[in-house]
């Protein structure tokens, strides 16, 4: 991130964009991402297109800019497909289901999510089809569906053989209200809140 404006081209941006990201500055993130995509339009550089899409999409995603998510997402997918970037599709299949899922689009949310479910089997990524079980966690919540919505994400912060860790920490608040909304018991889910805390005590950013 230091370096990325001394250097300038569109790959050490996208570089920066990530690395901002995961250190939790997602204005930076969007700023170094949206700086390389501009680039990477200018210079013809269809191949690295996608990714800056997506990582456009993941830093609107957190700055709640949710028509850029879709606009960007999509795009990302079309050119992720064109190209045979079966990992980059499956990052903005992944955004797809999240932003129709908060907004209660279910029947676009369902064909999004199975695409992108059946594209993390192929390629191992569990990541992604662990969000994907999380996101229609949320498409119940929003529609008033509490008990599904706990089942569900109940089922991503258990111990599975496709599960994530990271997944598994981000579903917790989510589990957390879906429990209250359905009157759940609680105590089952104090070991995972107990680790949840921890996690959050020891970053400087909540997710």
């Amino acid at each position: 991130v230091a370096t990325a404006d001394d250097r300038g081209d569109s790959r050490s941006l996208a570089f920066a964009s990530h690395a901002a990201n995961w250190y939790g500055d997602e204005r930076a993130a969007y700023r170094y991402a949206e700086r390389a995509l501009r680039q990477a339009r200018a210079e013809g550089a269809v191949g690295l297109m996608p990714d800056l899409l997506v990582a456009v999409a993941s830093s609107s995603k957190s700055l709640d800019r949710n028509v850029a998510v879709e606009t960007d997402a999509a795009e990302a997918l079309r050119l992720a497909e064109e190209l045979g970037q079966e990992y980059v599709a499956c990052q903005a299949l992944s955004l797809l289901v999240w932003v129709t899922a908060v907004q209660g689009r279910s029947e676009e949310c369902l064909r999004y999510a199975e695409r992108c479910a059946r594209l993390a089997a192929q390629h191992g990524l569990s990541y992604y089809g662990a969000q994907v079980r999380r996101y229609l966690g949320l498409l119940d919540m929003g529609a008033g569906q509490y008990e599904q919505a706990h089942r569900a994400l109940l089922d991503v912060v258990r111990p599975r053989p496709h599960g994530h860790p990271v997944v598994k920490l981000f579903a917790v608040p989510d589990l957390v209200e879906a429990a209250v909304r359905s009157r759940a018991p609680r105590e089952p889910l104090a070991p995972v809140i107990a680790e949840f805390e921890q996690w959050v005590l020891r970053g400087e950013a909540a997710y």
